[in-house]
């Protein structure tokens, strides 16, 4: 997450995905219909850890996001990411 931000859209974020959930840079929401290409989606998997992994919006409910079974593209739609999503978050505009 942190190359790939950081190459295409020149912005560097904390290593942990809390940190990203928490960074001044993104524009957070909840609803799904305002999706765009690119944005950050952030999930929770145990109640330790409120923001435990993130993900990427790619488009038509595909999702790139890094699982046991390794990196791949899924679908959002799937219960397990459904039943972990928290929140999605877009780069703020640059003034």
């Amino acid at each position: 997450m942190q190359s790939l931000y950081s190459d295409v859209y020149g912005e560097t974020f904390q290593k942990t995905p809390d940190g990203i959930f928490r960074s001044k840079s993104i524009q957070l929401f909840t609803g799904r219909d305002f999706l765009k290409e690119g944005d950050i989606l952030f999930f929770r998997y145990d109640k330790a850890h409120p923001i435990s992994d993130v993900g990427i919006y790619l488009h038509n409910d595909r999702i790139l996001a890094c699982t046991a079974t390794g990196l791949n593209i899924y679908d959002f739609n799937d219960e397990y990411f459904q039943l972990r999503y928290v929140a999605a978050g877009r780069l703020k505009p640059k003034n």
